[in-house]
């Protein structure tokens, strides 16, 4: 069992590098189109992976209230103070407290990723009332008709629900493939253990399909033609799955970091953006003022590597404040109760 939590760990880090790289400001365009295929749409599937059937509904909602909805509300709210520190515009902070309750897909000060937090609440809320169907054929049916419908609402109707629903909804059909992936996990087995020539003849399908199908961004409902969409998630996450298998059976230090990473992915998702945008200064001020444009590839991975070492460092840090691990919905040991 443990080997497979570390292998979904360091799926759940992939993920979240892949997130904060998108997050920096040099990002090129088409590593943000390759990325946004998938590097969100993985954590719905890893959350109906672990989709418990018979959780009564009290636990169920006080659990994803307190991992969920309090990280949320409790980064949302600092960040808007802190927003209003620096900027001094009452009318702005008013603003944005108004888009903590109502549409958090757009102007969220400091980090806008917090939309995902809302978005994964409301998703396992409506796929545990839709398992309650007993026939499972109508359960696949209704996964498949929100998740389109999801989909379509942004894109075609353009209709944008409050605390990013529209994504909710369209994620529905990834926590189903988790559900799925789960209750057949020994038969579809072998899709995780690709060879390596099979591994790289499905990485070359999934990077031409990505491309064909175009800009995806489930945050401003942007999924180019559905059914890719859906189909190039779940072949990334079986490139991603395989790939940390193949990560996990080794002894080296980066499994060891990977791991840690996805342990803690809700500190790096709440935390990457404001540390971005203070590491990001000095490194644009010297590509504008000296026209070292060249180097912005080597400044975008020291970025990114500092980001990621700074919030290791900040998460390690407070690990044992209690403030900070009520801010992030974790369990509280006793001894941090005292």
């Amino acid at each position: 069992m443990k080997k497979r939590i570390d292998y979904i760990d360091i799926i759940r880090a992939f993920g979240i590098i892949c997130m904060i790289s998108g997050h920096l400001p040099n990002v090129s365009s088409d590593w943000s189109l390759y990325i946004h295929a998938f590097h969100m749409p993985i954590f719905f599937i890893i959350s109906g992976l672990f989709f418990k059937e018979k959780e009564p509904f009290s636990t169920f909602i006080r659990k994803k209230v307190r991992t969920l909805l309090i990280p949320y509300f409790t980064f949302g709210f600092m960040y808007c103070a802190i927003q209003l520190m620096i900027v001094r515009d009452i009318n702005l902070f008013f603003t944005s407290i108004k888009n903590i309750f109502t549409y958090n897909n757009v102007l969220l000060p400091l980090a806008g990723a917090l939309w995902f937090l809302t978005a994964l609440f409301f998703a396992e809320v409506i796929f545990y009332l839709i398992m309650k169907v007993k026939n499972r054929f109508f359960i696949g049916i209704l996964c498949i008709i929100l998740s389109i419908g999801g989909c379509l609402l942004t894109s075609i109707f353009n209709i944008n629900l409050p605390l990013s629903i529209n994504a909710s909804l369209a994620s529905i059909a990834f926590l189903f493939i988790g559900y799925l992936l789960k209750q057949k996990s020994e038969k579809i087995d072998m899709i995780f253990n690709l060879k390596i020539p099979y591994l790289f003849i499905v990485v070359g399908l999934n990077i031409f399909l990505i491309f064909l199908n175009g800009t995806i961004n489930m945050r401003t409902g942007q999924y180019g033609f559905p059914l890719l969409f859906y189909f190039n998630a779940f072949t990334s996450y079986i490139i991603l799955a395989n790939i940390s298998k193949k990560l996990t059976n080794k002894t080296i230090r980066l499994k060891k970091e990977m791991i840690n990473i996805g342990k803690n992915s809700l500190a790096y998702l709440c935390l990457n953006q404001p540390i971005i945008l203070v590491i990001c200064k000095i490194p644009n001020i010297i590509i504008s003022t000296f026209n070292m444009g060249f180097l912005s590839p080597l400044f975008y991975i020291l970025e990114l590597m500092l980001t990621i070492l700074l919030i290791s460092f900040i998460d390690k840090i407070f690990s044992d404040k209690l403030f900070y691990n009520l801010m992030l919905g974790r369990k509280i040991r006793a001894s941090l109760q005292k």
